[in-house]
């Protein structure tokens, strides 16, 4: 039995045939209420899935925030209901275990018998879908990083003048510095994790609605606080990101290029050349 998973917005899933087989859906997009690093997801099933995303178009609490779909079924068509039910259940199950996502699903489902041997199959088949979800952007099942640097933001920091291209062994500490503000972070987990101690930009400039969106549940939670000093605010614990450019921009209050912004603090090579460096290829 071979996992295929087919995503993207609900017209272009429509052209697909495969849509309306037996399977199971994801539902995602940014929980209106949360940080910025939890998606909300909704984890489903149905013999045929296509007509089940149809009539959720009806629900006004999955369209808050549905915003991309993907669909698991299986290459050669012999998914049974009762395998669904296992999927659904075991992914509901990861998506409340790790944390990363709120989860939209009001419990989660009892795992249904299986023989011994179709359980072991249905192992091998999820372990290949948490294996393809987050290549296809899915990261709910992923376990939330927990990185083991922290940083002293009194202590200034130096960035040097030349950009070096350096072979790094193991991913490195990234810096931004900006007027009065300096943050720090580190790639984990297929997250960008700004660091606890990392300063943020308390005024906003030229900023997308999306990362405004975001700075502000941030400062809602308690995630963003003041400065003891005043003036700019400070992370008040670890915060992953999908991209380097969302967290840049919250950390600036502007529309940041993250992957040109947010340096290697050792040498100053940008986060682009080291991740384009021949020890990384």
């Amino acid at each position: 039995m071979e996992c295929f998973i087919v995503f993207g917005s609900l017209s272009y899933l429509q052209t697909r045939p495969e849509a309306s087989q037996t399977g199971v859906y994801i539902l995602s997009g940014l929980a209106p209420n949360s940080p910025t690093y939890r998606e909300i997801v909704h984890i489903g099933q149905s013999v045929n899935v296509l007509a089940r995303l149809k009539g959720h178009l009806k629900n006004e609490n999955k369209l808050a925030f549905w915003e991309k779909t993907a669909i698991i079924i299986s290459k050669d068509i012999n998914l049974t209901r009762t395998h669904i039910l296992y999927l659904e259940s075991r992914l509901i199950e990861l998506a409340f275990k790790t944390g990363r996502a709120v989860v939209n699903n009001d419990s989660q489902p009892v795992l249904p018998d299986l023989p011994e041997g179709e359980r072991a199959d249905m192992d091998f088949f999820l372990d290949e879908v948490l294996r393809l979800l987050p290549v296809v952007g899915f990261h709910f099942a992923q376990p939330l990083p927990i990185p083991t640097v922290q940083i002293e933001p009194s202590i200034p920091v130096q960035l040097p003048k030349s950009s070096p291209v350096v072979l790094t062994p193991k991913p490195p500490v990234f810096t931004f510095a900006g007027e009065g503000i300096i943050a720090q972070a580190v790639e984990k987990d297929g997250s960008f994790v700004v660091l606890k101690g990392s300063h943020a930009r308390s005024e906003v400039g030229e900023l997308g609605k999306r990362n405004a969106k975001l700075r502000d549940q941030l400062r809602t939670d308690g995630t963003l606080v003041d400065h003891k000093t005043g003036g700019n605010w400070l992370f008040s614990k670890d915060v992953p990101f999908s991209t380097t450019s969302a967290a840049a921009s919250v950390v600036a209050g502007n529309n940041v290029h993250g992957e040109i912004s947010w340096k290697v603090k050792t040498t100053g090579q940008s986060y682009k050349d080291w991740k384009n460096s021949p020890a990384l290829m």
